[in-house]
């Protein structure tokens, strides 16, 4: 089988463009319903990520207009569905956001996936003991530096959560129902490496990570899929550009 080919792009809140012009009708209704500003913060750089990421995806053009074509709804787990001109299943997406960045991951509708962000930072021993497996936390004890368990355990939560978000049940699921395999020891930086996720059920996913300084991201499929690929903003306009929905189509084959 061919690898199913796997986009992603991150974004700061200093690339959040200062208007909400490029919102749907219902997503600024929605945006007007979040009342407190780091929530709201977080949503708008959220769905203006996934969006960029969506535009990249299908080879049009960044504007206004155009991303006003491109709706991200919640479905009834939570988990954000993709419509461009009201056509779902053009895609499959995923939003994760931290630290006032955020994360998107884009595959052909063919694949489930979720991602996660995160910053590497210490967490204890209790926290591992809690929500993680016997061999995860074999995985962590490993670790003889300390930036290597705080890494490591880090992966291994952020591997979890994009797992759970391919299997739209989210942290209302026991953390321990899915365990993730990596390879023991140093963590390296700079490079999507592989990793594998399975569930207690018996189901396997293929995954991916990568580490740059800080920062840790995670994408967990439920095909095999080829690394990575960075997507990347072009400059925003305002021209007047349009969605072809056959072109969307065919890009996504």
């Amino acid at each position: 089988m061919r690898p199913v080919k796997l986009y992603w792009l991150e974004c700061s809140s200093d690339e959040l463009p200062p208007d909400t012009e490029w919102l749907t009708p219902l997503e600024s209704a929605r945006c007007r319903e979040l009342h407190f500003p780091k929530r709201r913060a977080e949503w708008l750089l959220g769905r203006w990520t996934a969006k960029c990421a969506l535009v990249n995806f299908f080879g049009s053009e960044l504007s206004s207009s155009v991303l006003r074509q491109i709706e991200i709804r919640p479905t009834l787990s939570g988990a954000p569905e993709a419509f461009v001109n009201g056509i779902s299943s053009l895609a499959s997406i995923s939003i994760s956001h931290s630290h006032q960045r955020a994360l998107a991951a884009v595959a052909p509708p063919t694949s489930a996936l979720g991602c996660d962000l995160e910053t590497v930072e210490t967490r204890i021993d209790a926290f591992v003991a809690d929500f993680f497996t016997q061999q995860e936390a074999e995985t962590v004890g490993q670790c003889a530096a300390a930036d290597e368990r705080h890494a490591a355990t880090t992966l291994i939560w952020s591997a979890k959560e994009s797992a759970l978000k391919l299997l739209r049940v989210g942290l209302t699921a026991d953390t321990r129902s899915v365990e993730v395999l990596i390879e023991r020891g140093e963590v390296p930086d700079s490079e999507w490496r592989r990793m594998r996720v399975t569930t207690v059920d018996g189901r396997a996913f293929s995954g991916w990570w990568l580490r740059s300084g800080a920062w840790m991201r995670t994408i967990v499929t439920d095909l095999y899929s080829c690394s990575p690929i960075a997507l990347s903003i072009a400059k925003f306009g305002r021209t007047r550009g349009m969605f072809c929905t056959r072109c969307c189509l065919r890009g996504t084959q």
